[in-house]
């Protein structure tokens, strides 16, 4: 297996790319560290023996208009550098493909890197290596979910207010949903100890953060503290909305917060607003 940009399959974008019109080959680069097996490959091709690795990190450029995606870097052990993205995206524009954002999750190596490139609260953006537009950089959001899940079980919140956000309502919600019908069905136990590899399980944090738990919650008000179960609730409704706005991908979803951002911008930039507004003051 070839290491580093994966220059055949450069060069096939570029021809496959001559009829494609320039928004189609506008592009967004997500990268990422998979975990493989700690053993020695042998490479018979070569003829060389490989690792034995840990991570191995993918580099993944997709169509932000086109659906398409297509692998474009692979290493092994190997955190992503300002150096390597930057030959990535010079490679990407030699072939007339224009990165405009990239994603990644928030790992100590990609904050090193978000560091070295000044991405910040007040800057999210930094300049393309060819030409000096702005390329953004944006946390994958199914990865902040998890954290702000793993937060909400170990230690809660405490908001602004003084007030507190914590699983304890979840922990009397769960018992209520196991002695009777509840719109809460999917709620289990595992939803609140998630253990190990479950942390890395963004369904189950997408069904604890969800619309139903965070209505139940301010419904049935399981907790002795009934003002604890309510703002666990409207934390969990407002969380919930964040990651419809981040996690759209439907032009015609019911919901107008799923929809693509700026098809229902006022709604979609209220929802942000109030989220950093949230976050800011915990």
């Amino acid at each position: 297996m070839k290491q580093g940009i994966l220059k055949d399959i450069i060069k096939v974008m570029n021809i496959s790319g001559n009829n494609s019109s320039p928004i189609d080959k506008l592009v967004v680069l997500q990268f990422d560290e998979v975990k493989v097996a700690y053993q020695y490959e042998y490479d018979k091709a070569n003829d060389i023996v490989m690792g034995p690795y840990n991570q191995m990190q993918i580099v993944l450029v997709r169509g932000l208009v086109a659906k398409w995606k297509q692998q474009v870097f692979i290493d092994f052990d190997k955190k992503m550098t300002d150096e390597i993205l930057t030959n990535i995206i010079g490679e990407l524009y030699n072939v007339g493909y224009t990165v405009v954002a990239c994603v990644c999750d928030c790992g100590g190596g990609n904050m090193g890197l978000w560091k070295k490139l000044n991405i910040n609260i007040d800057n999210t953006a930094f300049s393309h290596p060819n030409t000096g537009d702005p390329i953004f950089m944006f946390a994958d959001a199914p990865h902040l979910l998890k954290l702000i899940r793993n937060w909400l079980i170990d230690a809660g919140f405490i908001m602004g207010d003084g007030n507190i956000v914590t699983k304890w309502p979840i922990q009397e919600l769960l018992k209520i949903t196991q002695s009777e019908v509840s719109s809460c069905y999917q709620l289990t136990k595992n939803h609140l100890d998630c253990i190990k590899t479950q942390r890395q399980n963004v369904l189950l944090a997408a069904q604890l953060m969800s619309h139903s738990i965070g209505t139940a919650l301010k419904h049935y008000l399981p907790e002795t503290d009934k003002n604890m179960a309510v703002d666990t609730g409207d934390f969990i409704l407002l969380v919930n909305k964040w990651f419809d706005v981040m996690n759209s991908s439907n032009v015609c979803a019911a919901i107008p917060t799923k929809r693509p951002f700026g098809l229902h911008l006022e709604e979609q930039k209220t929802i942000l607003q109030e989220v950093i507004k949230v976050f800011l003051n915990m």
